[in-house]
């Protein structure tokens, strides 16, 4: 047996355990042809790796981040108070976002997906400007001057909103631009392409307050969409507008639309799918009303603080909106207390309170220089979830690089599992006859499973929001897939041999594994398919198995058999309606084998 050798620093640990899991993961092997030296690779740039070594495999985690911003070089050195020379751009990879490309006028960054808070520029310029010069911020919000009243009709359909106003704030086309995209960025990562939240932006001098939020019947009320000159009712924008049509499964399925109105009864939007072309925000506009609608009260808190942040960094004066007797935002700064004893034993060093305080000042966190430490986190920042979290910022203001590899203390031994090892066994002995082995999907429809199987619809795992008609249920059988599998490749000559060894769905949620075969010729038959599965039981270590005869509709009466006991089993040759279904013009014969209890 190969030993793995997890060669690892203790930031590395760190990242793996930390809220940089939220990032896509994809797990790589590489075939080495000699023994492989030991190496590591841990970054909070591009990507993040961990190697495990054996003689002739390595294996690597990695941890990508999704989303690329791009940000003119003037406007960001403007809002840090800096100049910005190539050489000081550089090192926004050392907080973890590094260039993806830098010209003249624009640099373009990596930001992991869970800081929402830097797909502005504005939270982009105070995280980067706290790394290199902490400095003290403070996000005060105005007294409450505006209330929104929340009907009960919204609750099928959207039913939280939050909203706040920015009062003196100075656009121009470039910030304005840069708000808007901004706002389709949250859209996209937060808000689940809107379905988890949306976000309105108006121009407040052409509203009268306070503000109503309800749902109304499609034919009901009009109004002229943003970027529009039409009137048109609310479910002639779901069939007309861009927007509209786009982001329209958002609401088909309820009876009534969300509105938001003020106290004229003018129409500012119809959350998540436009607003109204006469509250459009323009370089001109000083005065903003923001609300953003959804499903999820918390996240559309936090939304709501990052934008609102990034407002009073262009400097806005920012007030809350009453919003049934509610404040909003909720800017309650979370507080988490953390040992420094935890910290050290994590990072692997030995640093003092103050030295930890210093280091969490570069990630825009305050935190007290006793023991235990209690760290004061941000409004934006929504990525700090556990005490893990601030280990993960002390370390990445430490310098990732500066960690060195060591070896674990403990060795291990890697084994395969017993299952895994059945399941090589039976491969092998399926490709010393002949077969090759495919791989299928897991889902199935009703239609494949059934109707051409020319079987009763039997109860079958159900997914409750299906993408696509192809894939509605978890199979509980893997003969129609392989079936489908001859079918897609019935212009090749044939003898052809295929097996599939994969997972099936239980009606009470739990799988098991599966090894189905078939046999594609002109003289395929159950004497030839049964001497393969007996073949197959022999050198498994299975001895003493009986066939009885089974009569089912999708093989050919007094051509088909099960086994039953130790080994459970069906073979046979498959029935003519059933190849016709499928699309098959030779016989096949085929078995299906189940691995495990």
């Amino acid at each position: 047996m190969k030993k793995i050798i997890p060669v690892m620093t203790a930031a590395a640990r760190l990242v793996y355990q930390s809220s940089a899991r939220t990032a896509f993961t994809k797990i790589i092997c590489h075939k080495k042809a000699t023994p492989a030296p030991l190496r590591y690779f841990s970054s909070p740039c591009s990507f993040f790796a961990i190697f495990f070594i054996t003689n002739d495999l390595s294996y690597y985690l990695l941890l990508k981040p999704m989303a690329v911003v791009t940000y003119s070089r003037q406007d960001l050195g403007k809002l840090m108070g800096r100049r910005l020379d190539d050489k000081t751009i550089q090192r926004a990879s050392e907080m973890g976002s590094p260039i993806e490309e830098l010209t003249g006028k624009e640099v373009s960054f990596e930001v992991f997906p869970n800081r929402p808070d830097l797909l502005s520029i504005e939270g982009f310029a105070r995280a980067f400007g706290d790394f290199l010069s902490p400095k003290k911020r403070n996000y005060g919000f105005g007294k409450p001057k505006i209330r929104l009243r929340v009907e009960s009709s919204v609750k099928a359909v959207r039913p939280h909103i939050v909203a706040a106003a920015a009062r003196g704030i100075k656009l121009d086309e470039f910030t304005l631009t840069s708000l808007m995209g901004f706002q389709e960025k949250i859209h996209e990562t937060l808000g689940r392409r809107r379905k988890k939240l949306s976000i309105g932006i108006y121009d407040l001098d052409k509203l009268k307050p306070p503000f109503t939020y309800k749902a109304a019947s499609p034919g009901a009320v009009s109004f002229t969409p943003l970027d529009d000159t039409r009137e048109l009712t609310l479910d002639a924008i779901l069939e007309q507008h861009p927007k509209g049509m786009e982001y329209a499964d958002l609401l088909r399925p309820h009876a009534k639309y969300p509105l938001l109105l003020d106290s004229e009864g003018r129409v500012l939007s119809m959350p998540p799918i436009i607003n109204s072309e006469g509250t459009k925000v323009e370089p001109k506009t000083k005065n903003l009303f923001i609300d953003i609608t959804g499903t999820d009260l918390k996240t559309l808190n936090q939304a709501l603080n990052i934008i609102c942040c990034s407002l009073i960094d262009r400097g806005a004066k920012v007030e809350k909106v009453i919003v049934n007797n509610r404040p909003t935002p909720d800017t309650t700064q979370k507080k988490i207390t953390i040992d420094p004893i935890y910290i050290n034993r994590l990072l692997g060093l030995n640093m003092t309170t103050t030295e930890i305080a210093r280091h969490l000042a570069k990630m825009g966190l305050n935190a007290t220089r006793k023991t235990p430490l209690t760290v004061q986190v941000p409004p934006y920042r929504v990525d700090i979830l556990h005490p893990i979290d601030i280990v993960e910022d002390i370390a990445i203001a430490y310098g990732y690089m500066k960690f060195a590899p060591v070896i674990g203390e403990t060795a291990t031994i890697g084994k395969s599992l017993e299952k895994h090892k059945r399941l090589a066994a039976a491969r092998e002995i399926m490709v010393g006859h002949g077969f090759n082995e495919v791989s299928t999907f897991v889902l199935t429809n009703t239609d494949n499973h059934f109707k051409r199987m020319t079987l009763p619809e039997n109860k079958l795992v159900t997914i409750d929001n299906p993408r696509t008609s192809d894939y509605t249920h978890f199979r509980d059988s893997l003969l129609p897939s392989i079936l489908s599998v001859i079918s897609s490749n019935s212009r090749y000559e044939i003898p052809q041999r295929f097996f599939e060894i994969g997972d099936i769905a239980l009606p009470d949620g739990r799988n098991r594994m599966h090894l189905a075969a078939a046999v594609v010729s002109d003289r395929a038959n159950y004497s030839e398919i049964r001497t393969i599965l007996e073949s197959l039981l022999r050198e498994s270590g299975m001895q003493g198995f009986k066939f009885k005869p089974m009569d089912t509709s999708s093989f050919l009466k007094g051509r088909a058999a099960k086994l039953e006991g130790k080994a459970e089993a069906v073979v046979g040759e498959v029935h003519p309606q059933v190849l016709k279904n499928f699309g098959i013009e030779y016989p096949v014969a085929v078995f299906e084998l189940r691995l495990e209890q």
